[in-house]
């Protein structure tokens, strides 16, 4: 399974009242790390810089599985 690669999941990524990217010495703007990327310097991070949430892929069996008590259309 693919991980995200973005610079909000770099490891060089801090983000707080402005998002710094401590490897290029630069200022990023929210939709520029959203973005994916191919940096050479990249190195992945499961935390996300934005939320602070710990990134978890979804295994393949529990993509759209039908849930209990879920509601269904018939034509």
């Amino acid at each position: 399974m693919s991980r995200p690669h973005n610079c909000r999941h770099c490891t060089f990524m801090t983000c707080g009242d402005a998002n710094w990217c401590s490897e290029h010495q630069k200022v990023m703007s929210d939709y520029q790390i959203l973005a994916a990327r191919k940096c050479p310097e990249w190195e992945w991070n499961p935390i996300d810089a934005l939320t602070l949430k710990e990134w978890k892929p979804v295994p393949p069996s529990e993509k759209g599985t039908v849930l209990d008590g879920q509601m269904t259309l018939e034509v």
